[in-house]
């Protein structure tokens, strides 16, 4: 897919007062609000990510789309498989393993890793003081 998307990134006030603002430029999909201040989105056109800077006070302004420099995503047209932590530190995406190791003509081990009880687990290596 190459040339403008026709799904983009808007944004409107709440509530309504019949503005709205075109985010990104050349195609968006999914965008997601980070603790601070900008809006993440996929360009399904480049298949990159793309960070643009919002203000809101003394009024609605925004900055220029931002490549964010990650490479080979996945997506799926309906889902969104990435996500910001809270505290906008930490940025996650689905990534589609390679098929093949550098070292090895074997396929790479496919593994994804849930931590059940996390907390209680952090409670008994460090204990409150």
């Amino acid at each position: 897919m190459s040339g403008k998307s026709s799904t983009q990134i808007f944004v409107q006030p709440f509530p309504p007062t019949g503005a709205k603002y075109q985010i990104s430029t050349d195609g968006g999909r999914a965008p997601v609000w980070s603790a601070d201040g900008k809006i993440i989105y996929h360009n399904p056109g480049t298949n990159r990510f793309a960070a643009v800077d919002v203000n809101t006070e003394p009024s609605f302004s925004f900055g220029k789309p931002v490549v964010i420099p990650i490479d080979g995503t996945v997506h799926p047209p309906t889902e969104r498989n990435f996500d910001i932590t809270p505290d906008g530190k930490q940025f996650f995406v689905i990534l589609p393993a390679s098929t093949t190791n550098a070292n090895s003509t074997k396929p790479p081990t496919q593994q994804i890793n849930v931590v059940l009880n996390w907390f209680r687990e952090l409670q008994e290596r460090v204990p409150v003081k």
